[in-house]
């Protein structure tokens, strides 16, 4: 392996000496790929197609191999699908249904300009954390960039979205609409934080999810990487609460067919995560006692 990367090191600087004084900035964007590219040899290429799948919580064959081209020379579409034949979780998370019904697309043309915001009902996995019992996620969507966030809610209350929706737009900005279905929880406080932010608030039909195409669509996907857990751990339980920010991070920096093939997170800032999740993937509890730390300061 060594040998390889050593060769092709060489092959890159016989490329620049081509074009004297043209030096590094004369490589085009595949030579350049080179010294940062690490080489998969096929040994190792289940080991790092098995851990893009642990870190991504059960992504999918293209998915994964987009996720990995960047990073890893060698890897291929059909290799990574290949290994994902062997995993019995891929399988089960995997399994076809001809019975979904055709959801509507719904478009924005910028960033920020329109979200979908839903409920998703865990009342089945109810959990426990920080002294309080979480039954509902709060599913903000921008619809442009697909961008996700996930907040646990303890009732399904008005007044508990409106506060969440505060803290995200404080942080974000609001957008300039909101749809929603025909859901109590939407009314009320909700209402009057829409008309105080002067969003224009579009509801969907009743008894029509197709209508809220994109974020149902999103709720299959992160009920696949919640399910990817459950699988893994067995009888050990999953804390959903505690790991819905990975959860959110997961579904971001999926890379998506919609998007040619970039992730939301790179839609909605306009660049590339600066910490890779594959990269850093075993630091995270690290990271979260870290903030904890900072939290009790």
């Amino acid at each position: 392996m060594k040998t390889v990367i050593v060769g092709r090191i060489l092959l890159a600087i016989f490329s620049c000496c081509i074009y004297p004084g043209s030096g590094i900035t004369a490589l085009d964007h595949e030579t350049y790929k080179i010294f940062v590219q690490a080489i998969a040899k096929k040994s190792a290429l289940e080991k790092v197609v098995k851990k893009s799948f642990k870190t991504s919580k059960g992504s999918g064959t293209r998915k994964l191999y987009h996720r990995l081209k960047d990073s890893y020379s060698g890897i291929s579409e059909r290799n990574v699908h290949k290994v994902l034949l062997k995993s019995t979780i891929h399988q089960k998370l995997n399994a076809r249904f001809q019975n979904r019904p055709r959801l509507r697309p719904i478009r924005a043309r910028d960033v920020q300009v329109r979200h979908q915001i839903d409920l998703v009902d865990v009342n089945k996995l109810c959990t426990k954390y920080k002294g309080k019992v979480f039954r509902y996620v709060l599913s903000v969507m921008d619809v442009f960039s697909r961008y996700h966030w996930l907040v646990p809610l303890q009732r399904k209350r008005s007044s508990h979205v409106a506060r969440e929706l505060i803290r995200i737009y404080r942080e974000h900005g609001a957008p300039l609409v909101i749809q929603h279905d025909q859901g109590a929880e939407f009314d009320g406080a909700v209402s009057r934080l829409c008309k105080q932010l002067q969003i224009k608030v579009i509801k969907g039909r009743p008894y029509h999810p197709q209508s809220q195409g994109k974020v149902e669509r999103a709720h299959r996907t992160f009920k696949k990487k919640l399910r990817y857990d459950f699988l893994s751990t067995k009888k050990a339980g999953v804390n959903w609460p505690e790991g819905l920010p990975h959860y959110a991070q997961a579904l971001n920096q999926d890379p998506k067919e919609e998007l040619a093939w970039k992730s939301p997170f790179e839609i909605y800032f306009g660049r590339k995560p600066s910490v890779a999740t594959e990269a850093h993937s075993s630091c995270a509890k690290e990271w979260d006692v870290q903030a904890e730390k900072y939290e009790d300061m």
